[in-house]
């Protein structure tokens, strides 16, 4: 179960990161065009880095439950929950990252 939790947070800290490096794209998009591009491109790169961290996670839970069956049901409720949220905040900056390209 650290493991799901170790990847669930890591997930979330790479979401984070790409939103930053969105909102620094939008900001420097206007001034430095140089600065603009790196930043996106660093924030495209962190939500790649999210999916290998999703994938991991799937295998781990799949691991999990092999494991412990009886817990599968409880997984799987956790999983939906932080999963969706990660989804929201994901499409979240994707709108994000497309406003930049506009």
């Amino acid at each position: 179960m650290d493991k799901l939790k170790l990847l669930f947070s890591l997930i979330d800290d790479e979401l984070a990161d790409a939103m930053k490096y969105a909102e620094k794209a939008m900001h420097c998009k206007g001034m430095n065009v140089p600065m603009a591009e790196l930043f996106y491109s660093l924030s495209v790169e962190e939500i790649k880095h999210k999916n290998m961290l999703h994938n991991q996670l799937v295998k781990e839970m799949q691991n999990f439950i092999e494991e412990n069956p009886e817990k599968e049901l409880e997984v799987n409720a956790v999983y939906e929950v932080l999963n969706e949220r990660q989804v929201e905040w994901e499409n979240s900056i994707r709108t994000y990252q497309s406003s930049y390209r506009e």
